[in-house]
């Protein structure tokens, strides 16, 4: 049975090799208990989800649903009130297809649609709706939108994984800012300071697939991890103020995690952790890791930002960690 459930976790623990720690969190008001929003038997909710993560926009959240895959008219949106309890389906008829699950920037749901011109023609375009309202076309794109991620000042985002853009949603202020890249993904933007963004994100440039930076002051700069034309794949990006963290490889293959750090393109230097990261996550000014601690086990740390320094949260797994998150309250 597909359900959307709405909640909020008021315990988070770590229970590790004799280690524990449980910390309490605060609940967040009126969701103590998970709430059944909807399931089969009130709703035809019974397709395969685009994305497990359903998007909030304030009060609302937002659910697509795609009931055929790569089939058009297939898609469903749901829109679900928090505190009224009210459950629509939104209007998807004037598109052919709606390629991502969208992203929430302030007050709108943003997504990117082929728009239906009939006799089997369509056009891409970069979609904005209001909760309670009708989705409104923002602008007609060359080619499509993909890897859409919201930022401070505009939704960023890749057309055909070739070109870099950037939106205030209105069609005069969604344009490209940058071109010659292919396979950009991982777009994370981060506040500069002066109302403008520094982007971090990985593309495929001349020498393989690497972290890159996007000032608008100084354009494209890419960091060449694995030297060479060999592939760096940085993943896992997170920010601190203008500084990203993210995982790589490389040259001789071995995963670490790196810093990105200045308040420009060319004062940017790589500082490399030497360890085979299993995975980057980040909360606030820390970055937490898993490693190969060289003894057939695995470190958990994170890297203090403020301090310059990293800080092991327990030295030995006796096994090697399939993945870690926060919850609401910030407990790892």
């Amino acid at each position: 049975v597909r359900a959307l459930a709405v909640g909020a976790v008021g315990i988070s623990s770590l229970a590790v090799a004799g280690v524990s720690e449980q910390v309490a969190a605060e609940p967040v008001p009126g969701f103590e208990e998970p709430q059944l929003v909807d399931d089969l038997e009130m709703a035809p909710i019974d397709g395969m989800w685009q994305d497990d993560s359903p998007v909030v926009v304030g009060e609302y959240v937002f659910l697509f649903e795609e009931t055929e895959f790569d089939v058009p008219d297939s898609t469903r949106l749901w829109e679900y009130h928090v505190p009224t309890g009210a459950l629509r389906q939104v209007d998807l008829s004037e598109f052919a297809t709606v390629s991502t699950p969208g992203v929430a920037y302030f007050t709108e749901l943003v997504f990117a649609a082929q728009r239906d011109l009939g006799g089997g023609n369509t056009e891409p375009v970069l979609v904005k709706l209001t909760p309670g309202g009708v989705p409104a076309v923002v602008k007609v794109l060359p080619i499509q939108a993909e890897d859409l991620a919201a930022g401070s000042a505009a939704v960023y985002f890749s057309a055909n994984s070739d070109a870099l853009w950037e939106s205030d949603l209105t069609d005069p202020g969604t344009v490209e800012l940058a071109t010659g890249l292919s396979r950009i993904t991982d777009i994370t933007p981060t506040p500069r300071g002066d109302g403008t963004e520094i982007l971090y994100f990985q593309a495929d440039g001349p020498n393989g697939q690497e972290p890159y930076r996007y000032d608008p002051g100084v354009g494209v700069t890419e960091f060449d991890i694995a030297t060479g034309s060999a592939d760096s794949g940085p993943e896992g990006f997170h920010t601190v103020f203008d500084a990203a963290y993210f995982r790589a490889r490389d040259a001789a293959g071995v995963r670490s995690l790196y810093r990105l750090a200045g308040t420009d393109a060319t004062l940017v230097t790589p500082e490399l952790l030497q360890a085979d990261v299993d995975q980057v996550i980040g909360s606030g000014t820390r970055i937490f890791t898993a490693f190969d601690n060289g003894a057939g086990g695995t470190e958990l740390a994170y890297y203090d930002d403020t301090a310059d320094t990293l800080v092991t949260v327990v030295a030995d797994f006796p096994f090697v960690t399939d993945g870690f998150s926060f919850g609401p309250s910030g407990a790892l």
